[in-house]
């Protein structure tokens, strides 16, 4: 009976200490050269990061926790960096993607006036952009943590940006023609629907 106990003790030890342990592991496999967004290990590992600073966090009296803490967070630090500047990275080259696709098509800004800025504009950049998807869900299932909240906004905020920095020529030379053409009752309900087929997408 003492020998059961003293295994489940044993177990229950090691169970606490291997929070612990993984600092090792993470920090070798973030730091590593391979290591980025697209590897498959990249989120379960930034999962099992934010399991090990929340046990950290509520068992403050554990020797050097604070030690472990400040650690742990500084990876969680580098990977939300890694994910930022993944996501940066992604939505320029769609928009390089996309100004491509202008340039080829070889009629410039008169053919995105046309119309066909649905496909050179959103709908391909929205395709090129769409693979950060996963790497959103996850940071929006966790943004109730105030860490992720903040990346969360600032991926939002690249974002738009992105999208700005593609349609601002196209939009103004679109209102300056609804503003040529029209009275300002008919120049209202255009730009007005105009803008509402630019904004959801």
């Amino acid at each position: 009976m003492e020998k059961q106990r003293l295994i489940g003790f044993a177990e229950a030890l090691r169970s606490r200490l291997n929070y612990f342990y993984e600092l090792e592991n993470a920090s070798t496999s973030f730091y590593s050269q391979t290591m980025n967004i697209g590897n498959e290990q990249f989120l379960p590992l930034l999962k099992r990061l934010d399991d090990c600073i929340l046990y950290v966090e509520n068992n403050p009296l554990y020797a050097e926790s604070a030690v472990y803490l400040v650690k742990f967070r500084q990876l969680q630090s580098r990977a939300l960096g890694m994910i930022r500047s993944h996501v940066l990275s992604t939505l320029k080259a769609a928009s390089s993607q996309v100004q491509a696709a202008i340039r080829g098509s070889g009629s410039g800004k008169n053919a995105v006036t046309e119309g066909v800025e649905a496909s050179l504009i959103y709908v391909r950049f929205k395709a090129a952009a769409g693979e950060l998807k996963p790497v959103f869900n996850e940071i929006e299932s966790r943004s109730s943590k105030k860490e992720y909240a903040q990346i969360l906004s600032e991926c939002h905020s690249l974002f738009c940006e992105q999208r700005l920095y593609l349609i601002r020529g196209t939009v103004q030379q679109r209102i300056s023609e609804f503003a040529k053409k029209e009275a300002l009752p008919s120049f209202t309900r255009s730009g007005c629907a105009y803008l509402m087929e630019v904004m959801p997408v």
